[in-house]
């Protein structure tokens, strides 16, 4: 673990991101060595800083330096980032800097299978984040989320809101393939996810329509194809909601995965260059 650059094996018990949860973080993984879409996670990361007032830019640089170090410890491994506001121990009190936390984790792939055959979700109601557009170190709903899922015995929870709209999962961006048209939630609604976007333009590019607005239960059941995102899984197909027949991948998350996977490859051939 690096704290602003340097070795640690801890942070303190008095930053704000252990006390209120007043910190941002990204997850992203690497190929041979290269961070995928690094700058995107960084674009977030900084914008999530404005939203919550943190009062000072990101140190990117730092970042940065701090990611070509971890990455090289193996081939394929998951980066975590975090940027605490610092210390205080109190509400009242205005930390004099922002903290920045690196680590690196073994890269744990789903099995083979589940990228051939896709996964089980559930939907569950009346869980969602609170603030829209950044990941925020409080994470405990989609924590719950996860581990009603996982009680259940499926992979990811999608998460319901009051109205009826399902627009994302615990841990993933949600999409549906709709009478040959690609739908999402709008990031007004979701957390804007870096592989979420990538998805989109390389679909746009492929001359796919995209419909970006919020799914509801009834366009979920009558969907033809649905998958999920996330920097560490990429793109995997939901085979069964709900406990429903299992169903393939279907032709449009297969061509929109073996997109997605070189396009983070020469992204991450990119990085190792710079």
């Amino acid at each position: 673990m690096l704290i602003d650059g340097e070795r640690a094996d801890s942070v303190p018990v008095v930053d704000r991101g252990f006390l209120y949860g007043d910190a941002l973080f990204e997850v992203l993984r690497t190929h041979d060595g290269g961070p995928a879409f690094l700058g995107a996670h960084l674009d977030r990361l900084a914008a999530g800083g404005r939203l919550l007032d943190f009062g000072e830019p990101l140190p990117r640089a730092g970042f940065q330096a701090d990611v070509r170090q971890l990455a090289a410890l193996a081939p394929d491994v998951v980066l975590r980032l975090f940027w605490t506001r610092g210390d205080g121990a109190s509400l009242a009190t205005e930390p004099e800097r922002s903290r920045r936390v690196a680590m690196a984790f073994p890269l744990v792939r789903l099995p083979a299978h589940a990228y051939a055959e896709g996964v089980d979700a559930v939907v569950l109601p009346g869980v969602a984040t609170s603030i829209r557009g950044a990941k925020v170190a409080g994470y405990a709903p989609n924590v719950v989320a996860t581990r009603r899922a996982r009680a259940r015995g499926v992979h990811e929870a999608l998460l319901e809101d009051p109205s009826g709209r399902v627009e994302e999962g615990a841990t993933s961006n949600l999409f549906l393939v709709v009478d040959g048209a690609l739908v999402t939630a709008p990031t007004d609604r979701i957390l804007p996810g870096v592989t979420r976007a990538e998805v989109l333009r390389l679909a746009r590019a492929a001359g796919l329509a995209v419909r970006e607005e919020p799914p509801d239960r009834a366009l979920l059941e009558r969907a033809d194809e649905v998958f999920l995102t996330s920097s560490i899984r990429e793109i995997v197909a939901v085979r069964s909601i709900d406990g429903d027949s299992p169903t393939p991948p279907g032709p449009i998350t297969r061509q929109l995965a073996a997109a997605y996977a070189e396009a983070a490859r020469r992204d991450a051939e990119r990085a190792l260059r710079v």
